[in-house]
């Protein structure tokens, strides 16, 4: 998933489509959080199953771009109306669901 995250980055940068990026990550600690943050982006912990967290980490930003985790299509679905009930209670202008498909046993 980094790698689609750094392509999309790297798109948004090309055409200045954006100034700063917000990640909200579980462990802003972790390696793959890390790498982000070698992208230039910064890394803000929020957790799907914690609303609080989802809000705080939105608060102030325009563009939510929503990339969901590699877990089952009900949890995604649920991640992405977290997120979307927490943007819209957060002030987030727009909301932008990349999603992709992947197996999952």
């Amino acid at each position: 998933m980094l790698e689609q995250v750094r392509r999309l980055i790297s798109s948004c940068l090309t055409f200045k489509l954006i100034i700063l990026i917000v990640a909200a990550v579980r462990d802003p600690a972790s390696k793959a959080s890390e790498g982000l943050k070698a992208l230039g982006v910064q890394v803000v912990a929020a957790d799907y199953e914690n609303r609080d967290s989802l809000i705080a980490a939105y608060k102030g930003i325009h563009t939510v771009v929503f990339v969901p985790t590699p877990v089952s299509v009900i949890d995604r679905v649920k991640h992405a109306d977290a997120s979307v009930s927490a943007a819209r209670e957060a002030g987030v202008k727009r909301f932008a669901l990349h999603t992709f498909y992947l197996l999952v046993n």
